[in-house]
């Protein structure tokens, strides 16, 4: 494949939505000091607040939390209902 060239069949998505939600109370992580960003969180189990999500389907944590990609129980349904692959799933703590 070369510049310029179209690939079919194939879609990437840009998610936008970012939602400073993280619980760090009800969360399993631990922090990482750095000179230069100040402090990281690695998040091993994650607890979100679910008022401040807002009815978002889809949506990325604030805090530099960019990866993983949060999505709603409906969305998630969604993707199931349609057979679509390619993904999983992990339940997550809503407070």
């Amino acid at each position: 494949m070369k510049s310029g060239d179209t690939l079919e069949g194939y879609y990437i998505a840009n998610i936008l939505k970012v939602v400073d939600a993280l619980c760090l109370e009800e969360s399993d992580y631990h922090e990482i000091q750095t000179k230069s960003v100040g402090t990281i969180y690695n998040v091993r189990k994650y607890a979100i607040y679910e008022s401040k999500v807002e009815n978002s389907d889809i949506f990325k944590l604030g805090n530099r939390q960019e990866i993983p990609i949060f999505v709603s129980e409906i969305f998630k349904k969604e993707i199931e209902n349609n057979a679509l692959t390619g993904m999983e799933f992990y339940e997550i703590k809503a407070i």
